[in-house]
C-alpha cells in the first residue's frame, strides 16, 4: 500500500524510479485522487539508491539555458487546423519522421486513457496531436528511448517538462548517448488525474445519455482564442462545452506537485520548449489570424543547430519577455477550495461532479431568470 506519510508534493508520478529499478521492486499505485505514487516491494528492493537518483523532480535547480525564442507555423494549415497552436510538435516530428527515427508523445488511447506513445510514421504521429489536460501515463517509454538511442536511432521525445526532464536525467544516470536525443517540453499549467478526467465522460455520458465516440480537449473549429473541449456523439451529434476547461483554470484538480512546480522557469535542460504564443497579437498583430501560432523556445546549441533544417510556414524571432507566460516563473497557485472539492469529492462523488461542471449561479438557465427578476423588479 502507499505510505500515508510520502510527500506527494515532491513527486510528479514520472515513474523515472519504477523503470530504473534493477529488481522491479517499485510499481506506480494510484491515491484516492487517482494519481499515481511510487510502492515499494520491500521483500525485492536491494536499496541500491537508483530510483532517489532518478527523481529529477527534487534536484532540479534551473541550471539550464536559454538561447532564442521563436514565433513559428507550420507550412500546412491542414496541420496547423488539427493541431492547438501553430503545429510546432508537427514541425519537429515531420523532420524526425523523415530521417527514419521515432517520436514519443502522449496520446488519447480512448475517450478515459491518455498514455505515452513511440511513433514511427506520420499517421501514427497524428494520433499525438494536440493538447491532453490530463496527466498521460508514461508506461515504459524511457526504456524504449534508451533502447532506440543505444540502436543509433534519431529520437524525439515530447511531454511536459517534468516528464521530459525526467528522462533526460534518466539517460544521464544510466550512461545512454543522447547525441541523437531531440527534447520537447511544454509550458504545462498542470495536470489532473485520468480518473478525475474518467469521471467527467461518465457525467456527460449520463447527462447527455448518449455514449461518447470522440474527443477534443480544445475544439479549434470556433477559432484558436477560444477554448472548449468538444464531444461527437454516437449519432454523430457534437457538442461544445466548457466544463473541463473552467475546472482546470479553477487550480482545484490538479496534483499536488504541480504547485510546487521547479520547472517554471525559462532556464530548462530540455531541447525546446513549445507553447501556444499567447500575446502576440501586441508584438506581431498582423500574424493574429486566429488560426493559431506556437512559442518555440530554444535552449541549446543542438536546438540552435536544427532550427537551421526545420520546415516553417512561419518563422519569426520574437522577444521573450514579450510573449512571457506566468507558468515560465512561477508555478500555479492552489484554489481556497481545493481542499473542499476533494472532501466534497470522496464524500459524494456525484454531487461534487455536478457542482463542479454546472454551478447553480453559472448556469445559463439562471443567469436568464436573474435578469428577467431585474426586469420584472424595475416594472
Amino acid at each position: 500500500m502507499i505510505l500515508d506519510n510520502f510527500n506527494k508534493d515532491k513527486c510528479c508520478g514520472c515513474g523515472s524510479c519504477v523503470q530504473i529499478c534493477p529488481v522491479n521492486a517499485l510499481s506506480l499505485k494510484k491515491d484516492k485522487k487517482g494519481f499515481y505514487y511510487p510502492n515499494v516491494d520491500s521483500t525485492k528492493c536491494t536499496h541500491c539508491n537508483l530510483c532517489e537518483k532518478a527523481c529529477d523532480f527534487r534536484k532540479f535547480n534551473a541550471s539550464g539555458s536559454f538561447i532564442k525564442s521563436y514565433v513559428v507555423r507550420h507550412k500546412d494549415m491542414n496541420e496547423v487546423k488539427t493541431s492547438q497552436s501553430g503545429a510546432a510538435f508537427k514541425i519537429l516530428s515531420d523532420y524526425v519522421i523523415s530521417k527514419k527515427g521515432c517520436v514519443f508523445g502522449a496520446s488519447l488511447i480512448n475517450k478515459l486513457t491518455i498514455n505515452h506513445l513511440k511513433c514511427e510514421t506520420k499517421e501514427q504521429v497524428d494520433k499525438l496531436k494536440g493538447s491532453k489536460y490530463v496527466q498521460s501515463d508514461l508506461k515504459s517509454t524511457f526504456k524504449e528511448c534508451k533502447e532506440l538511442l543505444n540502436n543509433g536511432s534519431l529520437v524525439l521525445y515530447t511531454g511536459t517538462p517534468c516528464q521530459v526532464h525526467s528522462l533526460i536525467n534518466y539517460l544521464k544516470i544510466t550512461n545512454t548517448n543522447i547525441d541523437n536525443l531531440i527534447t520537447a517540453g511544454i509550458i504545462c499549467h498542470g495536470v489532473p488525474s485520468q480518473q478525475l478526467w474518467g469521471d467527467y465522460i461518465k457525467y456527460i455520458e449520463h447527462k447527455y445519455h448518449k455514449e461518447i465516440m470522440k474527443v477534443n480537449f480544445r475544439d479549434k473549429s470556433l477559432g484558436w482564442h477560444v477554448h472548449k473541449e468538444s464531444f461527437v456523439f454516437n449519432n454523430n451529434k457534437k457538442i461544445m462545452l466548457d466544463n473541463w476547461a473552467n475546472a482546470f483554470y479553477s487550480h482545484k484538480i490538479m496534483r499536488e506537485s504541480c504547485y510546487h512546480c521547479p520547472y517554471t522557469t525559462t532556464l530548462r535542460e530540455c531541447d525546446f520548449t513549445i507553447a501556444d504564443c499567447w500575446g502576440i497579437e501586441k508584438v506581431f498583430p498582423e500574424l493574429d489570424d486566429n488560426n493559431g501560432l506556437s512559442l518555440l523556445m530554444v535552449h541549446t546549441e543542438k536546438a540552435n543547430m536544427l532550427m537551421n533544417n526545420l520546415e516553417f510556414g512561419i518563422k519569426k524571432e520574437i522577444n521573450l519577455a514579450s510573449v512571457l507566460q506566468p507558468q515560465l516563473q512561477y508555478p500555479i497557485k492552489k484554489s481556497a477550495g481545493y481542499d473542499t472539492f476533494w472532501n466534497n469529492y470522496f464524500e459524494d462523488k456525484n454531487k461534487c461532479l455536478k457542482n463542479l461542471f454546472c454551478p447553480k449561479n453559472n448556469t445559463l438557465t439562471n443567469k436568464i431568470k436573474r435578469f428577467v427578476k431585474k426586469i420584472l423588479k424595475r416594472n
